[in-house]
């Protein structure tokens, strides 16, 4: 039986807090973070989920009270996110609340932290207009949670859109506060911006077949381009270098860089392979209109869940050339479990 899309994402939800809190967690050196209370919240977090989603299940003879189930589990955990007193790990939870506030108001001043989690925002795109789809569900006390209300056609895509509108104010808020010579933060909101017509086509696709050509074409290019930057740029790898490839000049580009903190390549090259693939099945899964049959469902949930893993593999690799580029002249090619220790 397929799990409901309410606890979908709350499952969704849990397997990033603990993907990403891994990654963290190998880079310990250059976070001041105490991971002990944060893998209680994971863990609190992760047994109310499930123990909801249990509960759910068992109820299947009483339609009226397994309806209440998600809306009270969602009740639930927003205001333990929110309590406002020194109690249930308020630190944590106030500096989590504090950093999204930061990257949706923040006009002046972009940090890498916010520039961190707002990327991996941009993973739980699809998960956002999920979200939106879960309320609407839990606030009809006559869902059955198998049917997708109406509104949801067009609210849902807005809703997608919202990770790469954050991620696109803050290039845009770095270019200016460059005094506008920042060239590199204004093609990365380009970058961002390019999947708004993969978004926006597949939604006029519902009503206009036509719309069909042009959402081809914005996957193509969105998924080209997201996927250079991520090896070029984020990674800072030379694989894609056309000097790589062509081999000008008496000293060949190596296909990666000098500077690397894992050892075996071939974890590169792995990492590449797989970027690529998944970049591509990202940018088919934003499209909302493959979303509407539930055969589809299973399968979209299972690319949710890949994209997720795709973030992780990036966050490491994203994070070694944050290190490198932050201390050039200290690091030489070193295992990262020896750079953690």
């Amino acid at each position: 039986m397929l799990i409901i899309l309410p606890f979908r994402v709350l499952l969704l939800i849990a397997l990033g807090l603990y993907l990403f809190s891994n990654v963290l967690h190998k880079y310990k050196n250059i976070f001041s973070i105490n991971f002990k209370p944060v893998w209680l919240i994971i863990i609190s977090y992760t047994l109310v989920v499930l123990s909801s989603l249990v509960l759910y299940t068992s109820t299947a003879n009483d339609l009226d009270s397994k309806a209440f189930i998600p809306t009270l589990t969602y009740i639930a955990l927003l205001l333990t996110l929110c309590y406002p007193f020194n109690a249930l790990f308020r630190h944590q939870r106030f500096q989590f609340i504090g950093t999204l506030g930061e990257i949706v108001y923040s006009p002046f001043q972009v940090t890498f932290n916010q520039v961190l989690l707002a990327d991996i925002l941009t993973s739980y795109a699809k998960v956002f207009g999920d979200f939106y789809t879960s309320l609407v569900q839990c606030l009809d006390p006559e869902s059955n949670f198998a049917i997708t209300p109406p509104s949801a056609n067009y609210m849902a895509p807005v809703f997608t859109a919202i990770p790469y509108i954050l991620r696109f104010k803050q290039c845009i808020v770095e270019y200016v506060a460059s005094n506008f010579t920042q060239k590199k933060s204004l093609l990365n909101a380009l970058k961002y911006a390019s999947s708004f017509p993969v978004i926006a086509f597949s939604a006029l696709h519902r009503y206009n077949n036509t719309a069909y050509n042009w959402w081809l074409i914005s996957v193509i290019v969105n998924s080209l381009f997201s996927f250079w930057w991520d090896v070029r740029n984020d990674w800072g790898l030379n694989f894609l270098d056309s000097d790589v490839w062509l081999r000008n000049g008496s000293t060949p580009k190596t296909s990666l860089r000098d500077v690397q903190l894992y050892k075996e390549s071939y974890k590169y090259y792995i990492a590449i392979f797989i970027d690529f693939i998944l970049r591509f099945t990202w940018s088919l899964k934003l499209s909302s209109h493959l979303h509407t049959y539930v055969e589809l469902e299973s399968g979209v949930f299972a690319l949710e869940i890949l994209e997720i893993f795709r973030r992780y593999l990036w966050c490491f690799f994203r994070l070694e050339w944050q290190v490198i580029k932050s201390n050039p002249h200290e690091y030489t090619s070193i295992p990262i479990h020896q750079y953690n220790n």
